[in-house]
C-alpha cells in the first residue's frame, strides 16, 4: 500500500521503468526465448501490482470512495492511512492533528501500527473522529470485529448491528422551490464556490470532469439547449462540493447552500440522487440517472489513465473493461453501484466508457 506522496512518486517511476523494459523485450524479437518469456511474465505481474497500488492512491486523493466501506479490525492500519490520504494532510499536518511527533507517526506507519499502545491508538482515533464502541466484548478486540467509518464507530458484527447506517440519508425526496425553476449559478460562480470549499485540486478535477461529461451528454445525446446543458454541467460540477470539508454531512450541505441561493430544484435533486444507497434519493429523470452512471465510472477511468505513460492517448474500452473485472484494481470503486446505475439507463457499458474517455480527456 502506498502511504504518502514520496512513495507514490517512487512507485510511479518504477512503473514507468517496467513499461520501458516490457517494450524493449517485445520490440527486440518477435520470437522470444523461454527466458525472455519468463522475464516478461514477471514484469507484467509487477506491472499489474504497481498499477493497482497507484490507482488505489489516486482514487483516495480524488474522492473515489466517498465513504470508506466497512472492513475488519485487522484493516485498521490501512483505514488510518487512508484517512490521512483522503484528508489531503501532509505527514507533518497529520502528526500535529493527532498530537504526536512526526517521526513517531512515521515509525508506526512503517510497521503498520503493530507496536502502538492502546492509549496512543485511542488518541489517534479521537483526533480523527472515530470511536470504539465494542459491545459485549473484552478489551482485547477480536479479528471478527467490524469497522464502519460511515458511522465513525467500531462495532461488533453480531448480526444485531446493521452496518448500513443511514447517517448520510437526506430524509427527503423533494428539494428547492419549484418557483426557482431556471435559476442557475453562472460557471464563474460555481467555480468560485468550488475554490472556496474544495482545497484538494484532484477532487476539483474529478468534479470538473463529471461536469464536462454531463454537459456533453446533454448536448449530444439529449439534444439539450444551452441553458439545459448548463443545468447538467452544474450538477456534475457541484455534486461533491461539500465532501472534503463536511464528509459526515456530504450532500446535505451543498443542497442547503443551493436552496439558500434559490437554485433550480432539478439541479439540486440531481446532486441528491448521485448515490441512492447513501443518500436515500432515487434518480428520477435522465439527468439524475446519468450523474449516477458517470460519477463512479469517471473516477475509475481517470485512475486508469494516470497509470498509463500516455494517459488518455490510445486508451481503449477493452482495457477499462479488463480493469473493471479485476476486483483488486481501484477496489474502492463499487462495481455494484456501476451495475445498478447502468441498469437504469439501458445503455451498453462499452458506449458509456468510450463517451467518458472521449469527453473528459481534455479536462485537466
Amino acid at each position: 500500500m502506498i502511504k504518502n506522496e514520496k512513495q507514490y512518486k517512487i512507485t510511479k517511476k518504477k512503473l514507468l521503468s517496467i513499461y520501458d523494459e516490457i517494450k524493449q523485450i517485445q520490440s527486440t524479437n518477435e520470437h522470444l526465448s523461454a527466458k525472455e518469456r519468463l522475464i516478461l511474465v514477471s514484469l507484467k505481474t509487477m506491472q499489474d501490482q504497481l498499477e493497482i497500488e497507484i490507482a488505489a492512491y489516486d482514487l483516495l486523493k480524488t474522492k473515489a470512495s466517498p465513504l470508506l466501506e466497512e472492513r475488519s479490525i485487522d484493516d485498521l492500519p490501512n483505514l488510518l492511512i487512508e484517512f490521512k490520504i483522503q484528508s489531503g494532510m501532509t505527514q507533518k499536518e497529520f502528526s500535529e492533528k493527532v498530537g504526536m511527533k512526526e517521526q513517531q507517526l512515521q515509525r508506526y506507519e512503517a510497521e503498520n501500527f503493530k507496536s502502538i499502545s492502546f492509549k496512543n491508538l485511542l488518541k489517534i482515533l479521537h483526533a480523527i473522529g472515530l470511536k470504539i464502541t465494542v459491545k459485549g466484548l473484552p478489551l482485547k478486540i477480536p479479528a471478527g470485529t467490524k469497522i464502519s467509518s460511515r458511522t465513525n464507530n467500531f462495532t461488533e458484527n453480531n448480526g444485531n448491528n446493521p452496518m448500513s447506517s443511514p447517517i448520510l440519508d437526506l430524509g427527503r425526496n423533494t428539494f428547492g422551490n419549484p418557483a426557482n425553476k431556471g435559476n442557475l449559478l453562472s460557471l464563474e460562480e460555481a467555480h468560485a464556490l468550488l475554490n472556496e470549499w474544495v482545497p484538494n485540486e484532484r477532487l476539483r478535477l474529478h468534479m470538473r470532469q463529471v461536469g464536462a461529461v454531463m454537459k456533453a451528454w446533454a448536448l449530444e445525446k439529449e439534444g439539450a439547449d444551452e441553458p439545459t446543458a448548463l443545468k447538467w454541467e452544474l450538477a456534475g460540477l457541484l455534486h461533491d462540493a461539500d465532501w472534503e470539508k463536511y464528509p459526515e454531512a456530504h450532500c446535505r450541505i451543498i443542497i442547503e447552500k443551493l436552496e439558500e441561493l434559490r437554485i433550480d430544484p432539478e439541479v439540486i435533486h440531481c446532486i441528491a440522487s448521485h448515490g441512492p444507497k447513501y443518500f436515500g434519493v432515487e434518480p428520477e429523470n435522465t439527468m439524475d440517472k446519468m450523474i449516477y452512471v458517470f460519477d463512479e465510472l469517471s473516477g475509475f477511468i481517470h485512475a486508469s489513465a494516470l497509470i498509463r505513460p500516455t494517459r488518455y492517448e490510445g486508451m481503449d474500452v477493452k482495457g477499462i473493461l479488463k480493469k473493471l473485472k479485476t476486483a483488486s484494481f481501484a477496489a474502492q470503486v463499487s462495481r455494484d453501484d456501476i451495475s445498478d446505475a447502468l441498469s437504469r439507463i439501458g445503455q451498453p457499458l462499452e458506449e458509456i466508457i468510450q463517451f467518458i474517455i472521449d469527453h473528459q480527456k481534455e479536462v485537466l
